[in-house]
């Protein structure tokens, strides 16, 4: 919605968001690749790691593939066990047949280096290895080089990089333990759903959008803060977790780099907040809703009410009585 009602009256924006990590196609293809595995070679498995687009085939024989194994049904043994015959017309058998030997003959020789010792140790390595043999890099640069946005490159560029850090990172963890492919896989993405991209602004002069607890800025001239009510801003948390504040102190004097507790959360949150309310130059708005979707009656935050005790002169306006919504710059599309 943001996008397409600043776009509409062209104010420049910029939303401090990271992006997805398993939505970038480098790693599409890695997870593709265990999910050959996991699943025993099924046909969607295959497809969709042939569509990341790191093989070196047109989108033509693809789609050829694709009709092909629609219509016969290929999967399983039947990707590499024998020659595909089944074609009565023997039409682009003999293409198809380099096709499929192009896209599984890697998979096997990988299979089969790490089918003996399947340790985590011995899976990186050879992932590492079937990276730089199917030149995955360079592919990678290609492709980065046809993009026209700088953000995109930057984030491919990132991806490959976040990609390693974290093999490295498996690696060191797991070492000599034994895992299957599909185990392999769902340690990967449960890494690559805590790494994600960041991004930095094209532009000074916009609009800049984002969380409180994530989005630093210098002195701007104006902030509005959405979203001020109880529980909602500042936050109420009270799950310590599976360790306790007291455990978590323990663990720490021993010398353990453990994950912050709640007591540590909520100096965290009282410096956001802090930051929030002191970031702007000129203007500070402060919004909350007085009901949620389904009309229920929500409080204003205690924020709310000790602004008010600061600033008693302060006049608070409500939409819900006062229905003018009027946007106005010079290149307006209305």
């Amino acid at each position: 919605i943001v996008y397409a009602i600043f776009s509409k009256y062209n104010i420049p924006i910029f939303i401090d968001s990271k992006k997805e990590l398993n939505d970038n196609i480098l790693i599409k293809y890695v997870l593709s690749l265990f999910d050959i595995y996991a699943k025993n070679w099924s046909k969607e498995t295959v497809i969709t790691y042939l569509k990341t687009g790191f093989l070196d085939i047109s989108k033509a024989d693809m789609y050829k593939i694709e009709n092909y194994c629609n219509k016969w049904q290929i999967r399983g043994n039947k990707w590499y066990k024998e020659d595909w015959k089944y074609d009565l017309l023997n039409k682009d058998l003999e293409l198809l047949n380099d096709l499929r030997k192009k896209i599984t003959e890697p998979l096997i020789d990988f299979n089969n280096e790490v089918k003996a010792n399947k340790t985590v140790q011995e899976i990186t390595k050879k992932l590492y290895k079937f990276l730089e043999e199917q030149k995955i890099k360079e592919k990678l640069e290609e492709k980065i080089d046809k993009f026209e946005s700088e953000d995109l490159k930057n984030e491919y560029i990132s991806s490959y990089n976040i990609l390693i850090d974290l093999l490295d990172e498996i690696n060191l963890i797991f070492g000599t333990q034994k895992m299957t492919f599909e185990e392999y896989r769902e340690v990967l993405k449960q890494g690559l759903e805590t790494s994600k991209f960041g991004e930095i602004p094209e532009m000074i002069d916009s609009v800049c959008i984002g969380d409180v607890d994530r989005t630093r800025s210098h002195k701007v001239n104006a902030i509005f803060i959405f979203g001020l009510n109880d529980g909602v801003f500042p936050s109420v948390n009270t799950d310590e977790g599976f360790l306790n504040d007291d455990d978590r102190e323990k663990l720490k004097q021993s010398g353990l780099e453990i994950a912050k507790g709640t007591l540590e959360n909520l100096y965290d949150e009282q410096f956001n907040i802090y930051k929030a309310f002191t970031t702007a130059e000129n203007e500070v708005y402060l919004s909350y809703v007085s009901s949620d979707k389904e009309g229920k009656a929500k409080r204003p935050s205690i924020l709310i009410t000790k602004i008010k005790k600061f600033f008693p002169l302060l006049k608070e306006e409500s939409d819900s009585l006062n229905q003018d919504k009027v946007v106005s710059v010079r290149r307006s599309q209305f």
